[in-house]
């Protein structure tokens, strides 16, 4: 609706430049199915939440090099939510995560990443302990991340928190947290990776500042 939505003509109703509407429609549609089947994902409902964003972010892509100016934080508004709504499900589908049971020394490997549980270290603070783990983690294309992810007991009260240790590129946000396994060696590691994280932040800015250009040009 608000790719179409806008190009409507008032009590006519008639829908202006057919051809571009459903050429776009149409790579939409194709462009969602083959990322999915590529990815090994459900074809069916996916396929009509991406098109549906796709063909919305092309025709509001179109509109500020064809339009310019006019309308131009309705464009900025529209063009913020087709990128929130793509970065929320491909972040959802595209998302991975690993949980396991480590010792310090230990290393795990799938067919994608390898972990490595390298040392242990501790932190004495004013008002907590902590126990700093070292993680080195790696991908299929030979690129390695530190990362330190700390496990904390604070005094008063008694409490223990695990702080997760974040690496945020334009990409994706990877991050690692772990637990003690109660009366064992062993470290419970979850690490994650959630794709278009930035994405989603700045899309919610995109949308705020269409609001915003609006407000002042309704003002002036």
């Amino acid at each position: 609706m608000m790719a179409i939505g806008p190009k409507l003509k008032w009590i006519k109703s008639q829908l202006e430049d057919k051809i571009y509407l459903i050429s776009f429609f149409i790579i939409s549609i194709l462009l969602a199915y083959l990322v999915l089947k590529n990815f090994n994902q459900n074809i069916l409902i996916n396929t009509i939440l991406i098109s549906s964003a796709l063909y919305l972010f092309f025709i509001t892509l179109r509109d500020f090099f064809v339009k310019k100016y006019k309308n131009i934080s309705q464009n900025i508004a529209h063009f913020g939510f087709s990128l929130l709504i793509l970065s929320i499900l491909f972040n959802n589908i595209f998302a991975s995560e690993i949980i396991t049971n480590l010792k310090v020394g230990e290393t795990f490997e799938n067919s994608k990443t390898k972990i490595v549980f390298e040392s242990v270290n501790q932190k004495k603070e004013k008002n907590y302990n902590a126990i700093i783990a070292n993680f080195s983690i790696s991908n299929l294309n030979g690129d390695e991340d530190r990362f330190s992810p700390e496990l904390r007991i604070y005094n008063q009260p008694v409490i223990a928190t695990s702080e997760a240790d974040i690496k945020t590129t334009l990409m994706s946000d990877k991050f690692i947290v772990i637990n003690l396994v109660q009366n064992q060696d062993f470290f419970n590691v979850r690490y994650q990776v959630k794709p278009f994280m930035l994405w989603i932040w700045l899309s919610v800015i995109l949308i705020s500042f269409g609001g915003i250009v609006s407000f002042l040009q309704k003002r002036s």
